[in-house]
């Protein structure tokens, strides 16, 4: 990196006192108009020189692949913030059907499970370590949306 800065700057210089020189020597008059103007895109070329180099094909190649790295993380994250949802409703979720079993006089350890449903986890199975409980069960369909057939009670105490 310092030495293309150095060589940039190296030729730079030199091209401006190659044009002062050519300057100092032509003469007054219209043929002095042109030789400054020539010198000025002489030496704009000279400063934009570093952007004629510019590979443009290798940037396209960094930018893909910074893109698919920047998509991979993107990918990552989806699925680690979804794996800390399906885990926060999951518990949160069994905390309240526990509540919900107490005020009832029952006692249970409740296990929730979830699935993804358009990217976003929802509950879709319960078990509960006690015997059916026909009013229990009702308040669960309607309270989570958890079918019937998807809730599993111990059968025998």
């Amino acid at each position: 990196m310092t030495t293309w800065l150095r060589e940039w700057l190296t030729g730079l210089i030199a091209t401006a006192m190659v044009l002062s020189l050519l300057y100092a020597l032509v003469p007054k008059g219209t043929m002095r108009v042109m030789i400054r103007f020539t010198g000025g895109l002489v030496l704009l070329l000279a400063v934009l020189r570093p952007l004629l180099r510019v590979n443009v094909e290798g940037l396209q190649l960094h930018y893909r692949e910074y893109q698919k790295e920047v998509d991979q993380q993107i990918t990552l994250y989806q699925e680690e913030n979804q794996e800390q949802m399906a885990a926060i409703i999951e518990e949160e979720l069994a905390a309240y059907i526990s509540k919900k079993t107490e005020t009832m006089g029952l006692a249970c350890r409740v296990q929730v499970e979830t699935e993804l449903r358009d990217g976003v986890p929802m509950p879709c199975r319960v078990s509960l370590d006690i015997p059916y409980d026909v009013l229990l069960s009702r308040w669960i369909t309607e309270e989570t949306g958890i079918a019937e057939e998807n809730q599993h009670w111990e059968v025998g105490r």
